[in-house]
């Protein structure tokens, strides 16, 4: 019994603790929030149960950009996903503003794409991150460390966390969430993200499969134009009708009309959003500026085209480096053989033999 009340003792004792206490609290009452975000979320997530208080805000700090001021658009916004060339110029602008976030650049894709790993913490983790990845290595490894120095090294080093996002094509969420999370980490004054970034260093895989994912945006906004197009095909229909009642050619939801006009509704806003051509969607239509994100989709597609040709000139059962041709051994499909000294080469799918396969079809 003494043992219980001696152990219930120094349990509630813990439990009372200022920094125990802290993590409850997921704002910051005297800094700022993004008034226009708070408000999308709300309506985007359309009851309070499918939001959580660690994320239903976002913190706005001058000189610092959201995702937002960078991408034109929040993060998780409806017919919004982020191809590749963008979420790297986010978090490279991220880290211009802040010195609580560095990149450094681990290699290529098997198509040319920069890998990253993102760091964020607080100013003084970035500072020493070197000499604590260094005290973690010998932490992994204390072999020649006497008891005392395992224990100083241990009581001094930051644990590492590490968050990856994409490691295959179709998994879109975690890639958004985590320019969101790197702001969050190293803008927000909240007691709980404080905590955090002052005790542990978090590093980032944007996406693991950045050449998969630019394949998947192009396919998504390849429907999305699509369903405009449908859409718009039945207004046209439901307008000739006289408008009142009638119903569009998706089968979906009547168009409702007062006085004979044509109320706008959902699917409307959503095709006026999407009425422009999309990347990767009717080339000759694209104006695209040097060098701007538009050229660099624009060129990325007219590379797939260029490789699928060459793959059909080669033969179905040809094998390269070109569309529907994936490489072993993730991340980011840099794949090498067993010794290392060269990519592993796997045949063509059965659906990447099909010549008429989309280009834009995800891997």
């Amino acid at each position: 019994m003494r043992k219980f009340l001696v152990g219930t003792a120094l349990l509630f004792a813990v439990v009372s603790l200022p920094a125990q206490q802290m993590v409850t609290e997921t704002r910051d009452p005297a800094q700022q929030q993004d008034a226009d975000f708070e408000k999308s979320v709300k309506e985007w997530t359309t009851q309070p149960y499918f939001i959580s208080p660690l994320v239903d805000h976002l913190p706005v700090v001058k000189g610092i950009p959201t995702p937002k001021e960078v991408l034109g658009y929040h993060i998780g916004a409806p017919y919004k996903l982020t191809y590749y060339a963008d979420i790297l110029k986010y978090y490279r602008a991220l880290a211009k503003a802040t010195p609580r976030v560095k990149i450094d650049s681990i290699g290529k894709s098997d198509e040319g794409r920069e890998l990253v790993v993102v760091w964020v913490s607080s100013d003084e983790n970035i500072k020493n991150l070197q000499k604590n990845r260094d005290n973690l290595a010998k932490i992994a490894d204390p072999r020649g460390l006497s008891q005392d120095q395992i224990r100083q090294l241990v009581a001094t080093t930051k644990p590492h966390y590490h968050l990856m996002g994409g490691l295959h094509s179709g998994e879109t969420g975690p890639s958004e969430m985590l320019m969101e999370l790197t702001y969050r980490l190293a803008t927000e004054t909240s007691p709980l993200i404080k905590q955090i970034r002052d005790n542990v260093i978090v590093s980032v895989t944007p996406v693991a499969d950045p050449d998969g994912r630019d394949r998947n945006v192009d396919w998504f906004y390849k429907g999305l134009d699509e369903q405009s197009a449908v859409s718009a095909e039945g207004a046209r229909g439901a307008s000739g009708a006289g408008g009142a009642g009638a119903t569009g050619a998706t089968g979906a939801q009547g168009a409702a009309a007062v006085g004979g006009q044509r109320v706008p509704d959902q699917h409307d806003q959503r095709d006026a959003r999407h009425a422009q051509p999309r990347r990767g969607a009717r080339l000759h239509q694209l104006r695209a500026e040097p060098g701007g994100a538009e050229g660099v989709h624009r060129a990325h597609v007219l590379r797939a085209d260029q490789r699928a040709r060459a793959d059909r000139a080669r033969g179905a059962g040809a094998h390269g480096r070109g569309a529907g041709i994936s490489l072993a051994h993730d991340p980011g499909r840099l794949g090498v053989d067993d010794d290392g000294a060269r990519p592993v080469e796997q045949p063509l799918a059965a659906r990447d033999r099909d010549p008429g396969r989309s280009l834009m079809a995800p891997r």
